[in-house]
This record gives C-alpha cells, sequence and structure tokens, in this order.
C-alpha cells in the first residue's frame, strides 16, 4: 500500500484578473478524495486568483512531514472537503523601515511569511523622524541627507519589486507618510519646515522620542512639500489607500515656536485647531491624487478630523478599548492595539540609562497574548461589527533590525494572522483557545524554518514531540 500523497493539484479559477484591493474575493473550495491508499489529486475551485493562492497554502498545511528534509510529505485522514474565506478583508503587518533599515530582500522574505499566514496588507511605515530611506525623484534630497548611508535607500525599482513581488502573493502594500510629527529628518533638506528640531537633553517636552521635530503647521511650503512628494509615491504604490500618519503630534512642540504662538494669538486659534486644520488639508491632498486615507487614531479622538466615513479607515493603537470610541463616530477601523498586537514591547529599554529599565508597553506580548485578542471585544452591537475591517500587528525597530527580524515577528504574528483569517470564534460561536492553537502555531513554525525564516521557538522540542504534556494547569 502507498503513501497518501496528493500528487496532483487541480486550479479552477472563475476570474484569472490579478486586481488587487480590500474588496477582493479570497474564498475557496479545497476537496481531497480519500488517499490513505495511495496518491490522488486535490481540486482548488475559488472566485479568483487569489483564493486560489489561500487555498494552496491551506493545503500545504495539511500536509505531514517527518523530521528530516527529505522525508515525503503525507495527507493523513482524507478525505478533506474545505469551504473557506477570510473573517476580515484587511490582515496586515507593519514594519517600519525608518529607525532600521532593512534590506529588499528581507522585505521579500517577510512577505513570503506573510502569505503562508493568510496576511494581505504589507502596511510599509517607510520614513520617520530618525531616517528617510526612500529615493523620491522629485525630491532626491530628502533621501541624500536623510538616509543612514546611501546603502540604506529604497530606489523606485525597489519600490516597483516588492510591490510586484507582494502582488503575486495577495499582498497588497500600503505605504504610510507620517505628517505633521515624526517628521525631524525632513529638517537636513528643508530646516525652515521644521519646528522643535532634535531638542537635546529635554527632548521628552516635545517628542514621543528622540529625536524630535514637526512640521510647521503655518508654512503654506510644508504642505506644498507633502503635496509634490505625494503626487509622485501615488504613482508608485497602487494600492487604493494611503496612510497619513498623523500619530503622536506633540502640542508643546509647537507652543514653544514664538513665530507660532504669535499666530494663535491673532487668529484665535489653539494648536489642536492648527492640527485640525492641517490634518483635514493633509487628507484633502490624498483624496484629490484618487487615494483613500488610512491615519491612526489620534486623527479623530484627539484632532478632531472629520473624515468621510465610507472612505477613510482609521487605525486603533493606544488600547483595544479605543475601537469603540471609532466605531461610536460611524468610522472603519483597522485595530492594532499596543496592550495586545504591538510586536516590541516586553524586549527591555533601549534609551541609554542605569540599567533594568522597562519599555513603554510592557510586558513582552507572546504568541497567546496575541491570539488571545478579539477584534469584535466590547462592541455589543452587532450591528457595528462590519465596522472593524481588520487589523495589523506592528513592528516598531528600534530595537529589531535585519539580524533578528524574523525571529522577533514570526511565529507571534501568525498568531494575529488565525484570528483575522477565522475570527475569535468558530462556527458555533465558541471562543477559539490557545490549546487548540498551540499544535497549528508549532506546525506554522516547523514549516517556516524549513522555508528559510528563522522563526523563534514556541516551545522546546520535547514538549511538541509529547503534546499536552507542557502546559500549566488548569489550561483553557
Amino acid at each position: 500500500m502507498g503513501l497518501p500523497v496528493v500528487t496532483e493539484v487541480r486550479i479552477h479559477v472563475q476570474d484569472p484578473s490579478l486586481s488587487l484591493d480590500m474588496e477582493v474575493d479570497e474564498g475557496y473550495h479545497l476537496d481531497i478524495p480519500n488517499v490513505s491508499g495511495g496518491s490522488g489529486h486535490a481540486l482548488i475551485q475559488a472566485q479568483g486568483v487569489y483564493g486560489a493562492i489561500r487555498a494552496m497554502e491551506t493545503l500545504s498545511m495539511l500536509g505531514v512531514q517527518g523530521p528530516d528534509a527529505a522525508d515525503p510529505v503525507i495527507l493523513p485522514h482524507t478525505p478533506y472537503r474545505i469551504i473557506d474565506r477570510p473573517r476580515y478583508p484587511h490582515r496586515g503587518l507593519m514594519l517600519d523601515t525608518s529607525r532600521s533599515y532593512f534590506p529588499v530582500s528581507d522585505l521579500l522574505r517577510t512577505l513570503d511569511a506573510m502569505a503562508w499566514s493568510k496576511l494581505n496588507v504589507f502596511h510599509w511605515h517607510i520614513i520617520d523622524s530618525q531616517s528617510f530611506p526612500l529615493a523620491s525623484e522629485v525630491l532626491p534630497q530628502l533621501a541624500q541627507n536623510g538616509a543612514y548611508s546611501p546603502e540604506s535607500i529604497y530606489t523606485r525599482k525597489d519600490v516597483e519589486r516588492v510591490v510586484a513581488y507582494a502582488r503575486l502573493r495577495g499582498i497588497r502594500v500600503i505605504p504610510e507618510f507620517d505628517a505633521p510629527g515624526h517628521t525631524y529628518i525632513w529638517s537636513a533638506s528643508f530646516p525652515d519646515l521644521i519646528t522643535c528640531p532634535n531638542v537635546q537633553p529635554n527632548w521628552p517636552d516635545v517628542s514621543a522620542e528622540p529625536p524630535s521635530g514637526q512640521l510647521n503647521l503655518i508654512k503654506k511650503e510644508s504642505l506644498e512639500l507633502m503635496q509634490k512628494l505625494l503626487s509622485e509615491q501615488a504613482q508608485w504604490f497602487p494600492d487604493t489607500y494611503l496612510h497619513i500618519g498623523a500619530d503622536e503630534v506633540n502640542t508643546k512642540c509647537y507652543e514653544q515656536d514664538t513665530s507660532i504662538a504669535a499666530y494663535l494669538h491673532r487668529t484665535g486659534m489653539t494648536v489642536v485647531d492648527l492640527i485640525h486644520r492641517w490634518i483635514t488639508q493633509y487628507q484633502t491632498i490624498v483624496g484629490n491624487l484618487g487615494k483613500k486615507v488610512v491615519a491612526w487614531e489620534e486623527s479623530v479622538l484627539e484632532y478632531g478630523l472629520t473624515p468621510p466615513p465610507k472612505d477613510t479607515l482609521i487605525q486603533v493603537w493606544k488600547g483595544a478599548k479605543n475601537v469603540g470610541s471609532v466605531i461610536e463616530k460611524g468610522l472603519r477601523v483597522l485595530t492594532s492595539p499596543s496592550d495586545y498586537w504591538y510586536l516590541d514591547c516586553g524586549r527591555g529599554e533601549w534609551l541609554a540609562g542605569p540599567g533594568g529599565g522597562t519599555s513603554w508597553c510592557d510586558p513582552f506580548k507572546d504568541w497567546m497574548r496575541i491570539y488571545s485578542y478579539d477584534p469584535l471585544a466590547n462592541l455589543t452591537n452587532p450591528s457595528t461589527h462590519p465596522q472593524v475591517m481588520g487589523g495589523e500587528v506592528a513592528m516598531w525597530s528600534e530595537m529589531t533590525d535585519p539580524v533578528n527580524l524574523d525571529t522577533v515577528v514570526w511565529p507571534r504574528a501568525s498568531a494575529a494572522a488565525e484570528i483575522l483569517w477565522s475570527g475569535k470564534t468558530d462556527l458555533t460561536g465558541k471562543v477559539r483557545s490557545t490549546a487548540q492553537a498551540l499544535p497549528r502555531i508549532l506546525a506554522l513554525r516547523r514549516r517556516m524554518v524549513r522555508r528559510g525564516i528563522r522563526a523563534d521557538m514556541v516551545q522546546m522540542e520535547w514538549c511538541e514531540r509529547n503534546p499536552g504534556q507542557c502546559a500549566l494547569y488548569p489550561w483553557e
């Protein structure tokens, strides 16, 4: 009797279009006959190409391989009939490439791992206060003066390569051009447009972290600069959405600027009024370029932005509780709560000091903490659930670079990926438990390592070989 293997995969796709947006159909049917006595074929049926891609990944998950790379992949427990589609249309990973630069090869490898986890949005936080690694052709001085080195720059060809590579894996690329905060590095090219640049040593007074610096909100050249840059970048990044940032804008930075203080006195405006006006104008620029806006939660919860509900996505990060606050405004939400889905948390203090410090968002978010989060938690009115479009795990790179990228991100990001694909409850309404998920994340981590991802350990091998014997009791 032969091994239970699939020797052929037949794929039927109704629409071969490679068009990719948030409305794309990722559903599929996967049928595998009983191959317990030998070989057979699998049948995939999908409305679109990207549904077929998700089905292929499911097929790979069903296979079981021995400890050696040369061992055959077998399919136990056949037959299968799987009808599947994602719970949320936006399932993302955010990567910060400003605080640490990551070569294109790292980005492509990350996209591979995302596809294996059925994540479908790469939120590219491409610039920030620390460096400007994007080689704009209309504003070349930004990268020339703002990148860490000539080698730490993404060219237009690099961007096109990343976008094309992602598309073939059913992954959208949404760039973030964060403003007006987090813009110190712009001062290397446009010093007159930056307020409170690199205040030392009292940077905490005017910034979330060093170096401080924000775009001057009363100079029209600030918006003209954004218009010029985004008119170009809207062509480089074809997705219908563009992220405008708008988080952590420090009011004290503007209050200590004498020219802005005089302007506020003359006009009767407050700093918040000024921020609101500027972000509204920034949003208009993006809309006029044919793009829809993503913005961090402060834009609406602190600065009073009133975006068009049908177009704008508001990304919550300050805590899971704030999802409801955005929902109450009738807006659509992406959830990235720092108390659950921030991958940088709990890895120690990176600011120099006496030692023994903690990160601002302690504790460390292990995969079980990440898996425990329900994007719909505390939303008691089911009619508001469709406003939650999905979410993202966030990888800020103060303490992550190419050396440890894989280990910090994977397989923890995959825990969020399963929640975003399947939802926190099963078809019967029962909450998915970490006990049920453990064998799946162990298997996924093993596949990732075999495919070249240096994913972190979940448990030692003895535990994997002895299921259920490495648990704290009682356990779910």
